[in-house]
């Protein structure tokens, strides 16, 4: 809970911080992510973010999200956050991240991150947890990749290793596995493919399948935005 406490802070001042600067428009995204699982389950997710920056390399990315199941029955989480993030290097980005989900209970995910491109692969990388308030800390580790293999078409892949310990159910790693690709076309709009399989502790896996169609504004979103349906989709 102390942790919890003490990250939304210290975003704030960071933030405040840098107040004294010319405040930017630095880009904006929308996407809609609809997914398939098990029998005949489906998740929807309705995303968006967008970032400002400071008119230095400081910068804030505020995220919102909407996740609901089976077709919008009712079910779901609405949830919010804040990345600050620091432009070390035209290739290197790192920052800081704190999101709040109401899933019927508060959850919270918060951690660090960091954003490594060259022109022809990227990396980004992010250590944290996610618990509900309260609870012990699930801590994780993600790690994504996205290969260009020309201006508009990316292969991508990731990973989240996680382990939980929350209401005592799990106890065990909690694992996602990523592999798929995405195209660009010229005026901002992209569309997405991806096959995720979720293992936990000694199970065989979930599988499930995702579409994604999105619209990046400007320069979109630096970095991915981390929920709880962002980090183990289609659970």
């Amino acid at each position: 809970m102390k942790n919890i406490v003490m990250i939304p802070a210290l975003l704030t001042s960071v933030l405040f911080a840098g107040q004294a600067s010319a405040l930017e428009f630095g880009g904006a995204n929308i996407e809609v992510v609809y997914s398939t699982f098990g029998a005949s389950q489906s998740q929807e997710q309705i995303n968006g973010s967008f970032e400002v920056s400071f008119g230095n390399a400081l910068g804030v990315q505020i995220d919102l999200m909407n996740t609901s199941y089976n077709l919008f029955d009712g079910s779901g989480a609405f949830g919010g956050g804040a990345h600050v993030f620091y432009e070390v290097s035209p290739a290197l980005t790192v920052g800081g991240f704190y999101i709040s989900e109401d899933w019927g209970s508060t959850y919270a995910s918060y951690g660090v991150e960091a954003l490594y491109e060259t022109p022809r692969i990227a990396y980004e990388f992010a250590v944290g947890a996610y618990q509900r308030v309260g609870d012990d800390a699930n801590i994780f580790l993600n790690v994504d990749a996205a290969y260009h293999l020309n201006d508009k078409l990316d292969i991508t892949a990731g990973i989240v290793v996680s382990y939980w310990s929350e209401f005592g159910n799990i106890n065990d790693l909690f694992n996602n596995y990523s592999i798929g690709g995405r195209y660009a076309f010229d005026n901002g709009l992209y569309v997405g493919a991806e096959y995720n399989l979720l293992v936990s502790g000694s199970s065989s896996g979930e599988s499930s399948f995702g579409l994604t169609l999105g619209y990046d504004f400007g320069g979109g979103a630096t970095f991915e935005r981390r929920g709880y349906a962002a980090l183990w989709p289609a659970d």
